[in-house]
């Protein structure tokens, strides 16, 4: 009788370590869960704050000089983070003369009026990295500004 008593007393103090390990195990999956949910958050905050900065020029109106801000952005941005999260400014048309407008002569339509056609996001990273801006016109001549 006292070797079943004993046998039952083992198997009772088998069955509450494996309960006690069995919650362990538990809580530290839950905890791990937790965290790797934290962490997308936050890789989700810096996400949305990213494109929130390049957004923020996605107009139908937008001067010159905005255009040019965010060529700088872009070059500063290729210096801060090379090609990683390279954003490619392209602008596209033509003043009344004739005469192309591209990222190297933007300082001389500062006045003029841009509008933004497209902005393409990365596949891989779901951050901006391409953005288009059109030549709309030259803003002071056509009563626009």
């Amino acid at each position: 009788m006292e070797n079943a008593t004993q046998a039952l007393l083992i198997a009772g103090g088998i069955l509450l370590a494996l309960i006690t390990v069995l919650t362990l195990v538990y809580l530290g999956n839950n905890l791990a869960i937790i965290g790797q949910s934290e962490q997308d958050k936050i890789e989700q905050e810096r996400l949305d704050n990213w494109n929130a900065e390049w957004e923020a020029y996605n107009k139908k109106l937008l001067y010159g000089v905005d255009v040019l801000t965010v060529i700088n952005k872009a070059k500063q941005n290729d210096i801060d983070y090379s090609a990683t999260y390279k954003v490619d400014i392209q602008i596209k048309g033509k003043d009344e003369y004739g005469n192309t407008i591209t990222k190297d002569n933007i300082e001389n339509y500062k006045v003029a009026i841009f509008t933004c056609t497209e902005i393409l996001y990365s596949d891989e990273t779901g951050r901006v990295n391409s953005m288009t801006f059109e030549f709309v016109s030259e803003g002071y001549k056509k009563g626009l500004i």
